[in-house]
């Protein structure tokens, strides 16, 4: 359930961030899956709680300062097929899933 996740979706995503630099490839493969079904369950529409915006937009701001940029220094440039076909279906599934998807876009 998605709103289980939520409230602990930030540190998640910062626990997420040493496996997208770990040495096997299938370990940063799974780790950018998993970053992309965290920031899904982040979504307006999960929300039922009151603190609801407050943890969405603590996940978000995690995904921005944290998570994206080392997907752009470590991941979009991996010498690995796999990673980066992983990468790019991730990254796309996390901005259709952030209602201004163009914050996480570069400018």
């Amino acid at each position: 359930d998605p709103r289980a996740i939520r409230p602990w979706a930030r540190e998640l995503l910062r626990s997420l961030v040493p496996s997208l630099r770990h040495r096997h490839a299938k370990t940063r493969c799974m780790a950018t899956k998993a970053v992309a079904l965290v920031a899904g369950c982040c979504r307006p529409e999960n929300e039922d709680s009151e603190n609801a915006d407050d943890e969405r937009a603590g996940a978000w701001t995690c995904l921005e300062q944290e998570v994206v940029p080392c997907l752009e220094e470590n991941v979009l440039n991996d010498r690995n097929e796999k990673v980066r076909k992983v990468t790019f279906s991730s990254l796309e599934k996390m901005v259709r899933a952030e209602p201004r998807g163009d914050r996480l876009l570069p400018q």
